[in-house]
């Protein structure tokens, strides 16, 4: 029974039982995704780490977190990264005014556009981009 209790225990925090970063350690940017509104702090851990080692996803865009001064910069975070993902996805040759038009969406819907685009960056599988229009 002390054995069941114990593999339970380490499975619901699996990044501990695996030597990796602990949630806390990797929710560190997600304090300004919060006070901006984009989503919860469940809702950003659980995009933002991996579950079982801590690592952050989309790393660009939490160092751009870090550095936000307010949530107009925080929303325009995932941007580079964003369209960086649609680069290596895509079959056409790479938008240059991608990130431009980015920074553009972001002035009219910031949370919309920072959650599209964060979804892009974070998903290693190029097929699922397209899922990331709607994950708003």
């Amino acid at each position: 029974m002390v054995a069941t209790a114990l593999l339970t225990l380490c499975l619901g925090t699996a990044a501990n039982c695996l030597g990796g970063e602990s949630e806390d350690g990797c929710r560190a940017n997600c304090d300004i995704e919060v006070e901006c509104g984009f989503r919860t702090l469940a809702q950003c851990q659980a995009a933002s780490c991996n579950v079982l080692t801590g690592a952050i996803t989309a790393p660009g865009v939490d160092r751009c977190l870090a550095a936000a001064d307010d949530c107009a910069a925080a929303a325009a975070c995932a941007c580079d990264d964003g369209c960086g993902r649609i680069d290596e996805c895509s079959e056409a040759a790479a938008d240059p005014d991608c990130v431009e038009t980015c920074d553009s969406l972001v002035d009219q819907t910031p949370k919309a556009t920072y959650l599209e685009n964060f979804c892009r960056a974070a998903n290693d599988d190029c097929e699922d981009l397209a899922a990331c229009g709607s994950v708003n």
